[in-house]
């Protein structure tokens, strides 16, 4: 596996983190009673999985173009 194929792997792990972060985030809003304290964490895991996401994408983008490989084009196919 190449490097740019790890990092897109390691990129959709941390979006699947984030939307299951955004998942709790949206269900704790809807309770209608809110707790400043979860609130904070789900905003700290928020912040800390952009920063990753962010940072994946610098290193990303530093990589060599290999967006025409059959086997990146088959895994990553939407």
């Amino acid at each position: 596996m190449t490097r740019f194929a790890e990092i897109l792997d390691q990129m959709s792990a941390v979006l699947n983190d984030l939307k299951t972060v955004m998942d709790q985030e949206q269900q704790h809003l809807s309770m209608g009673q809110i707790n400043g304290s979860q609130l904070q964490w789900i905003t700290e895991q928020k912040s800390s999985l952009l920063a990753t996401l962010d940072y994946l994408e610098q290193l990303r983008r530093k990589e060599p173009n290999t967006a025409n490989s059959v086997d990146i084009s088959q895994r990553y196919l939407l």
